[in-house]
């Protein structure tokens, strides 16, 4: 599948008096790892014949150097160059400012000499929230066309710089609910400030640990949120993402041996020194957020119960909050009586003696936790305009419970 360029286009150079413009960007010799790579005026020139890549999208605004790049890309791809369009589209960018109707410009012509798989793409300056609402709703767009497989990279060397972060905030929200798989691979940035450093060479950098560590940001805010581990999984790879996995599958699935279990191993993962940097910064925090809770619980089974269903009502999963609660109360009646608490028949005791017998006071919490219980496990419709009530009570039974136990 195509591999795309993303190219914002910037203004050109401003001259010596401080007011005109050359309308052309000065040549400037690239490196990539030290190693020279060519000399152009534009960088994503270079950067589409070093990568190898099928397409440029170029991004501008109305006083962005369009006719110049009509002009370098009609000589580069051996194309006619029109003169008449060159001269009005140079007239009508010099015309222009912020104020400016962003479809003046007609544009055809350049993607017709960008080649395949290529666009450009007018925005407005992004002044305020309307325009830069316009600018995320336009780059979305013109997004929309990429096909499943398709692999982009951005290069942010020129314009303002306040457009790179509009492009990388729609590839990620595009990545993120966009049924298309979409690879989002490199950001480039060409350090033209730093040229003399490099005996005249501008240095291409790959910057894309930015959207490395927002997939990070993700994933880890998807397992410490809502208990989802697969991209945390995905990331690590290994025996490590499957010690993940295993337990976001059974947190999620309320398997609370497997929970117990795989605990230790939990704990025992965040304190391993990851080799991935991002990864070291990441997963102790959200592991230890989780492990700390239920370790606390102790050698209490009923506890361990509590703590899990206070974890699940506080990431709003309160089906398993509520199935866990209930089974929970009714482990401590087991604990409390010297009953062994996951034989079958000594629960159904313990539910008699808190039904007939109200012991340790926990008939009215059990059973009204336990009708909002029933409620969810068997799909009943006895509770109908209950939902609000019943995520509130849920709060109240649990703190009325641990009350009650200490």
């Amino acid at each position: 599948m195509p591999k795309i360029l993303i190219s914002f286009l910037g203004t050109g150079s401003i001259s010596k008096d401080g007011v005109t413009s050359q309308r052309e960007y000065r040549k400037a010799k690239y490196s990539i790892d030290d190693k020279l790579i060519g000399e152009s005026s534009f960088v994503s020139s270079i950067l589409m014949d070093y990568f190898e890549y099928d397409g440029l999208i170029l991004i501008g605004t109305v006083k962005s150097m369009w006719e110049e790049a009509y002009r370098y890309f009609c000589e580069k791809n051996g194309i006619k160059f029109d003169e008449d369009y060159y001269f009005n589209l140079a007239d009508k960018i010099e015309n222009a400012n912020h104020k400016t109707d962003t479809n003046i410009l007609n544009l055809i012509p350049i993607k017709e000499v960008l080649g395949t798989n290529s666009d450009a793409i007018i925005i407005p300056y992004g002044l305020d929230r309307q325009e830069q609402l316009q600018i995320l709703s336009i780059i979305g767009e013109a997004f929309k066309k990429l096909e499943s497989g398709d692999e982009i990279s951005l290069d942010i060397t020129h314009s303002f710089r306040s457009l790179p972060l509009f492009g990388t905030t729609v590839i990620n929200f595009i990545h993120s609910l966009s049924d298309k798989n979409i690879q989002f691979s490199k950001v480039y940035y060409g350090m033209l400030d730093a040229m003399r450093e490099f005996d005249g060479v501008a240095p291409i950098i790959d910057i894309s640990t930015t959207v490395e560590l927002q997939n990070w940001i993700t994933a880890a805010y998807s397992f410490k949120e809502y208990g989802k581990g697969a991209l945390l999984a995905d990331l690590l790879g290994g025996d490590e993402g499957k010690v993940i996995q295993i337990f976001s599958d059974a947190v999620n699935i309320n398997y609370l041996n497997e929970i117990k279990q795989k605990l230790t191993n939990f704990k025992d993962l965040a304190n391993q020194n990851f080799e991935n940097e991002f990864a070291r910064w990441v997963v102790p925090e959200v592991l230890n957020s989780f492990t700390q809770r239920l370790f606390k619980a102790g050698n209490e089974q009923y506890r361990f119960q509590y703590e899990l269903s206070v974890w699940h009502r506080e990431k709003q999963n309160y089906a398993s909050a509520y199935i866990v609660f209930t089974e929970a109360v009714i482990t401590y009646v087991c604990e409390k009586e010297k009953l062994e608490w996951n034989k079958k028949e000594n629960r159904n005791d313990a539910k008699l003696m808190i039904s007939q017998k109200d012991v340790y006071g926990l008939r009215k919490l059990y059973e009204t936790a336990n009708k909002a219980r029933n409620n969810i496990a068997h799909n009943l419709n006895k509770r109908v305009n209950q939902l609000e009530r019943d995520i509130l009570n849920l709060e109240i039974l649990q703190k009325e419970f641990i009350k009650l136990v200490k």
